[in-house]
């Protein structure tokens, strides 16, 4: 998942911590059996952990690439 760090990155400014934290909170979701983590929570997620974020600048989209790690 690393290697899409830049392409994620690109559009959204996410420090390297909180992208290691929504990559944890992935992998967290996928032991409990949910296959993906729902826009919603992404953009809690990153709401709660970015001072300043904009859900409007936020195409889910991105995460696509990185879940096919």
């Amino acid at each position: 998942m690393r290697q899409y760090f830049p392409v994620i990155n690109t559009e959204v400014n996410i420090p390297e911590d909180v992208f290691d934290a929504l990559f944890m909170l992935k992998v967290r979701r996928s032991m409990t059996g949910r296959k993906n983590i729902s826009h919603k929570e992404v953009i809690d997620f990153l709401s709660s952990k970015i001072d300043g974020f904009s859900p409007e600048s936020f195409d889910p989209s991105f995460l696509l690439k990185a879940s096919n790690f």
